[in-house]
């Protein structure tokens, strides 16, 4: 029988039935950790996430460890093996996609919560994964062979709702995260959703000082991506190596500058605005990527917000691109300049400005489009030059 590339390979000796036959030998604890151990290092091409400077992580630790006291590690791992004789994985392996995330969600979301917010790296709720996985790929039509990345990967829900709306089979994941924890949890998520063949682009990393190039490394690897989707750390202080990010190498990658190391509140410089500005970098010229961002940056009127917005859709966004890279939320270029399309609600004016009659020229109609209002009601305020320019580039 040929098996699939990407399965694990067992001995006799590592299977669930041989290890609950021996539970009663002395030092059971040490049988069952080593089986883990033979079996992480018989399959460590296969499973191993790396690291920027090649070391391999293995798939398991030493797990009995995590138990203080000696005396109940064998117990501990007898607990386990009488768990998990009993249970059948078919039902589970047949539902895949739906039922891990649901209970990914379930377990990941309770730890999040009750440590108040403190685990919030390792989850995105599924709900919001969705929505971004439905505004990239296109329904019906999805891309074969599209890479994907996310360079704060986390445990990997964005890019799993991603995955199963491309196709497992009509995609490659890449991603690079600073948190071995995290970047275990993925490795666990692309296992379990028929996923295995993107673990070697998995890689525990600081993806601001140090991004790492996937192109230069693996044949088959892109130099840019297709699609991105990340929820980044919004927040964070790295004062200890801002000064290293301000290079000429560097200069195009962040266009839009770099934060200022602030006197107090270190821990509250804003990391997302160099996130957002890799993420542009790292596209190919069509691709698209989908990123939550602090609300308070569709609104900024100063600092790198406000360059970014400005930079971003002057320099990397024309109307013949489409979609624009700098966000998947603008909407699409018009395909023509008679296009009749117009921008979303929310990016028209508020005023009550009556439309231009039929007969006037083309530039009478957009004079008067984006004229102030003449009345002076409060609910009438005119929109601001930025959004001006916003709605231009998609008449």
């Amino acid at each position: 029988m040929q098996l699939p590339a990407g399965s694990a390979r067992l001995e006799p000796a590592h299977f669930l039935a041989n290890l609950w036959k021996r539970q009663d030998e002395k030092n059971f604890h040490q049988i069952f950790a080593n089986t883990l151990l033979e079996i992480a290092t018989l399959n460590s091409e296969i499973f191993s996430v790396r690291t920027i400077g090649g070391a391999r992580i293995p798939l398991f630790d030493h797990v009995t460890q995590i138990v203080t006291d000696p005396g109940e590690r064998s117990p501990f791992a007898k607990a386990v093996i009488n768990k998990l004789i009993n249970f059948s994985f078919e039902h589970i392996f047949a539902e895949g996609f739906d039922f891990y995330s649901t209970l990914s969600e379930y377990l990941i979301k309770d730890y999040n919560s009750d440590a108040g917010g403190k685990y919030a790296e390792y989850y995105t709720p599924n709900a919001v994964a969705k929505i971004m996985a439905a505004i990239l790929v296109p329904a019906g039509s999805p891309p074969r062979n599209a890479n994907c990345y996310d360079p704060a990967a986390g445990s990997g829900t964005l890019l799993m709702n991603l995955a199963h709306a491309l196709g497992e089979d009509r995609c490659s994941i890449f991603t690079q995260d600073i948190s071995q924890k995290s970047s275990g949890l993925l490795r666990l998520n692309l296992i379990l959703n028929n996923l295995v063949h993107s673990i070697p682009n998995v890689i525990k990393g600081n993806t601001i000082l140090e991004p790492y190039p996937f192109h230069t490394v693996n044949d088959k690897a892109p130099e840019k991506f297709v699609i991105v989707v990340s929820n980044p750390p919004l927040k964070l202080d790295f004062s200890d190596w801002r000064d290293q990010l301000d290079t000429k190498e560097n200069k195009d990658r962040f266009f839009a500058g770099l934060p200022n190391i602030p006197k107090a509140s270190k821990d509250k410089m804003a990391i997302y605005l160099l996130f957002l500005q890799h993420i542009i970098h790292s596209l190919t010229p069509t691709g698209k990527a989908a990123i939550v961002v602090p609300t308070g940056f569709i609104t900024a009127q100063s600092g790198i917000d406000k360059k970014y917005d400005s930079t971003s859709s002057k320099t990397r966004c024309s109307p013949e691109s489409s979609p624009c890279p700098a966000t998947s939320l603008r909407p699409p270029a018009p395909t023509s300049p008679s296009s009749s399309s117009t921008p979303p609600t929310k990016l028209r004016s508020s005023s009550s400005t009556p439309q231009p009659s039929a007969k006037k020229s083309k530039t009478a109609k957009t004079k008067k489009r984006f004229s102030a209002p003449k009345n002076n009601n409060a609910s009438s305020t005119p929109l601001k030059p930025r959004m001006h320019r916003r709605i231009s580039r998609w008449r």
